[in-house]
């Protein structure tokens, strides 16, 4: 008896399923799906729904299955990736009854180019928080978002995300405090945003100007002078938006006419005591700036001292005050005498007699 001899057809299978992939919007992506041992129809579906029969999917002009029948090659080619190819996709052999694993095809999405609000040039206020805000929109994945200041990286800013309708592309927020100083002004902050579709980033730039009030330095020329002498006050100031205008004192009482950055005058010995100042003002504020004159003067006489009667045994205190410059020294004697009696604008006499009757001299002397 022959031996009879089984003539067994291998079942046909998958040898290559698709695989789960990403592709960058515009670019082209192709799905594997080969099948051994089968020569029926081969179909594709997209979320279930099937694409149709054949090589060109008329319904769907930039997708095309790449059909080697030999080697039973389905491949399915999409070029120009939209937003609507992000979906799961299946290779099915429909007269084997075979269903691949569904492939999920993420479509990813550059940011747009980056906007910094307010930009190019942002106009703040020295002293004034301020958020700078860099908006990031229709990514997929969401952004992220860097930080530089004149090209060096800066830290501390929050991001917040926002999905748009389609549930699939991002808008992103990032939100950088910054606290403006006068000298911010003509600094650059850059915003770069990236992501997987675009991980060489975008970028975008905005360069500060910080209103601030003006910076006021007050000299004086010469900086000693004798009294009667002239001397010339310039006031120095910056400022942003520009100075409209000065204003001097002395002690505080206005100098009408004195309209100019520069005050020349007489000193004599009030300018000692009497601060001149500078205000300075602009759109935002004003600054004002005192100083006081090194005037060099003789001694003169600023209280002096009155007669006084009082009984014996009380006590009886004397005032006499002198100015100048260079420093004086006082010094109370009894006429009569030339015993120092005290050094300062007072003299403390206790319990009086009759011998303490008399006239007392201050005099001011001239430290050499």
């Amino acid at each position: 008896m022959s031996t009879t001899e089984d003539i067994v057809a291998e079942a046909a299978r998958f040898s290559q399923e698709p695989a789960d992939q990403s592709v960058v919007l515009g670019q082209r992506v192709v799905l594997s799906c080969v099948v051994f041992n089968y020569s029926g129809i081969v179909q594709w579906t997209k979320d279930g729904l099937a694409l149709g029969i054949g090589e060109n999917l008329g319904a769907w002009p930039r997708y095309r299955v790449l059909r080697l029948v030999d080697v039973g090659q389905y491949n399915l080619e999409i070029t120009d990736a939209e937003l609507p190819d992000d979906s799961l996709y299946e290779c099915q052999a429909t007269e084997a009854a075979l269903r691949s694993r569904r492939a999920k095809l993420t479509v990813l999405i550059p940011p747009d180019d980056p906007v910094i609000e307010g930009g190019p040039e942002i106009l703040l206020t020295a002293g004034a928080p301020f958020n700078l805000t860099c908006v990031s929109r229709g990514a997929k994945p969401a952004s992220a978002i860097e930080w530089l200041r004149d090209g060096l990286p800066v830290e501390g800013a929050v991001s917040t995300t926002e999905l748009l309708r389609d549930r699939k592309r991002v808008t992103t927020r990032s939100f950088l405090s910054i606290l403006p100083v006068d000298t911010d002004t003509g600094r650059n902050f850059t915003c770069i945003t990236s992501n997987q579709a675009m991980p060489t980033g975008k970028r975008t730039t905005a360069k500060l100007n910080v209103y601030h009030p003006p910076i006021v330095t007050l000299s004086i020329e010469p900086r000693s002078v004798l009294e009667g002498d002239r001397v010339t006050f310039t006031c120095q100031a910056t400022a942003n938006p520009p100075i409209m205008g000065y204003k001097w004192a002395k002690g505080g009482v206005i100098l009408q006419g004195a309209r100019e950055r520069v005050f020349v005058t007489k000193a004599d010995h009030s300018f000692f005591t009497e601060p001149v100042s500078c205000l300075v003002f602009n759109a935002i504020g004003s600054t004002n700036v005192s100083i006081l004159v090194d005037v060099h003067f003789g001694p003169y006489l600023v209280v002096e001292p009155r007669p006084v009667t009082v009984d014996i045994d009380s006590d009886v205190t004397l005032n006499c005050k002198w100015s100048g410059n260079p420093p004086l020294t006082l010094t109370w004697t009894k006429k009569g005498s030339s015993m120092v009696l005290s050094n300062s604008n007072q003299l403390y006499l206790k319990s009086v007699s009759q011998v303490d009757a008399g006239q007392y001299v201050c005099k001011a002397i001239v430290c050499p």
